[in-house]
């Protein structure tokens, strides 16, 4: 993980669980630190995940939307995920917080996985400092 800062790496988890035939991916903000996880994008060129089923974003005052976009960097790749509204670093996953996302696959459980092994699905996430004083 590049964790762009000292130490925050071991504060945001994530997990993927199979359900059924779908997949769980449940981000938590472990905390100490004042950061809010703001932004989540999939990376899928191989085409694993099929479409967005359910948020679990119940977590006191994280509140985020579905897109569909390309990465900043341009790199052409198809991708879409979650952004916290606004404001962002409010709504995002607080210390102690969490979201949880349900996606639909294309493959199987194994593939995602497989996939992921091989460097061809990311996540990227995007925190931000919050409440520096």
């Amino acid at each position: 993980m590049n964790d762009g800062g000292p130490g925050i790496a071991p504060q945001i988890r994530l997990d993927v669980t199979q359900v059924g035939s779908n997949d769980l991916c449940f981000f938590q903000n472990l905390g100490p630190f004042s950061l809010s996880i703001t932004h989540i994008v999939f990376a899928d060129p191989a085409n694993i995940l099929n479409r967005l089923l359910t948020f679990d974003n119940t977590d006191r005052g994280v509140a985020f939307a579905a897109f569909g976009t390309n990465m900043p960097q341009g790199n052409g790749l198809e991708e879409f995920g979650v952004r916290s509204t606004s404001p962002r670093s409010g709504n995002g996953v607080q210390p102690v917080g969490y979201l949880g996302l349900t996606y639909s696959l294309n493959g199987t459980f194994a593939s995602r996985s497989n996939a992921m092994n091989l460097g061809l699905f990311d996540v990227v996430m995007h925190v931000q400092q919050t409440n520096v004083g």
